[in-house]
């Protein structure tokens, strides 16, 4: 049984709205999990919950690109030229910004000046390669993900589940293997002189996975009315259900993973981790927006790619915050740190780089 949208039953609007508030507790949780990674020392008890976030984090966001494919049941065709211009070229310009960013803050930084040669080298590489800097690796992998999204689109036709489902189990089955041969590969190129070599790796093979999650986004997305005639209270079983299976994963197996680097230590269980990580958000998203006070949440998911590649260092804000606390010997409030993070980030999107793309 399909349970695509009907565009005369209900606006896009209403849809989207709920996409944009999922978009919103995304993007929180990654800043939120930043500080933790980069300033948490790793021994603190409060550093499970950066792993459970990162758990299904990014995930998450190429998800929601997929989702909204099955949602209108969006009929495949080729993105290859707009996404260059939406996702290529952004990467482009944002890798230059970033590289800049480091010069200009090391240079500010007292005692960081001596090892900005080894790191702008290293991080141009991750550029050129197309690893990518942290966070712009995120347009790339998007980028290749949906380039290769759509080419299955256009060869097997998703309106039928069977054909939906043996699609998404050849691609995890893919993504099982992939990483396998990718971490014996790179163990085979150790040093630093084949560090082009192993980002040009992580490169490649980040794409079956980025596939599956997009796909994975469409199959939920089929399903979205089913959801949606849930009551609150099936879809908050649901999102406790899926916060409890990531909470005992953390525990048993303290896996750490990072989609950026495909530092992947169980391929299964971060594929678990993604999809019920989704889902959980998801479910969060439409008890949300049957609230009135979350328009405040709309805005931010509706930024939640300026925030993506603005909020991460070498850009000042979280870097500015941290040491602010350290000079006035001052706790980490994280939670502080990060509303105060994408605040900025949101104003800086909304009253500058919007100047931008209305010239472009």
């Amino acid at each position: 049984m399909e349970t695509t949208v009907n565009f005369s039953s209900r606006s896009s609007a209403s849809y989207l709205k709920e996409l944009d508030i999922a978009k919103a507790i995304g993007i929180i949780l990654v800043v939120y999990g930043h500080f933790y990674i980069e300033f948490t020392s790793k021994s603190a008890p409060e550093f499970a919950v950066a792993r459970v976030i990162y758990l299904f984090h990014m995930p998450l966001f190429f998800a929601l690109t997929g989702l909204t494919n099955g949602i209108y049941g969006k009929r495949a065709a080729s993105h290859f030229k707009s996404d260059l211009k939406k996702l290529f070229v952004p990467y482009i310009i944002w890798s230059f910004i970033y590289l800049l960013a480091i010069i200009l803050v090391r240079g500010v930084i007292p005692g960081k000046m001596d090892k900005l040669p080894g790191i702008l080298s290293e991080r141009f590489l991750a550029f050129v390669t197309g690893r990518g800097i942290a966070p712009i690796w995120f347009l790339l992998a998007l980028f290749l993900g949906r380039t290769v999204y759509d080419l299955i689109r256009r060869a097997v036709s998703f309106d039928k589940r069977k054909s939906r489902v043996l699609v998404l189990l050849a691609l995890g089955a893919i993504s099982l293997v992939s990483i396998a041969i990718f971490k014996k590969l790179s163990a085979m190129l150790p040093g630093t002189e084949n560090t082009a070599y192993r980002y040009l790796l992580i490169t490649f093979f980040r794409i079956p996975l980025t596939v599956f999650f997009l796909i994975e986004g469409e199959c939920i997305g089929r399903n979205w009315a089913y959801f949606k005639s849930l009551k609150n209270a099936g879809r908050l079983f649901i999102a406790i259900m899926c916060g409890v299976i990531l909470a005992v994963s953390e525990i048993l197996f303290h896996a750490k993973f990072n989609f950026h680097t495909l530092d992947i230590p169980s391929t299964p269980l971060f594929l678990l981790t993604g999809t019920l990580g989704t889902l959980m958000i998801l479910m969060i998203s439409l008890i949300v927006a049957e609230f009135e006070w979350t328009k405040a949440f709309e805005s931010i998911g509706r930024r939640s790619f300026d925030i993506m590649v603005l909020h991460y260092p070498p850009m000042p804000f979280m870097t500015a915050l941290i040491l602010a606390e350290k000079s006035f010997h001052l706790p980490r409030p994280y939670i502080i740190n990060t509303a105060i993070t994408v605040l900025l980030c949101m104003l800086i999107s909304k009253y500058f780089l919007i100047l931008f793309r209305k010239r472009s």
